[in-house]
């Protein structure tokens, strides 16, 4: 199934489809304050990150779920949000 995504775009958050870009940014806010993700499964590493946007990416390609990088709106790519 091939769903089309669109950047969302709000005054200071960007979000737009995951990409393998988003990686780096990804990483880094989930690394800032391990607690604030207890009860998620969040990456840990560069091959965790590579591996959590795959995951994502697969449940786009079935359809299942819209995966999205956040970034600022003139900033640098950080964090996802993923959602089966």
């Amino acid at each position: 199934m091939t769903v089309e995504s669109h950047p969302l775009i709000g005054t200071s958050i960007r979000l737009e489809p995951l990409e393998r870009r988003h990686a780096d940014g990804l990483l880094a806010a989930a690394n800032i304050d391990p607690s604030l993700y207890r009860w998620s499964v969040v990456p840990r590493t560069s091959a965790e990150a590579d591996r959590y946007i795959d995951t994502a990416l697969s449940w786009h390609s079935a359809g299942t779920a819209e995966p999205r990088g956040r970034s600022r709106a003139i900033s640098t790519p950080h964090g996802s949000r993923a959602r089966p």
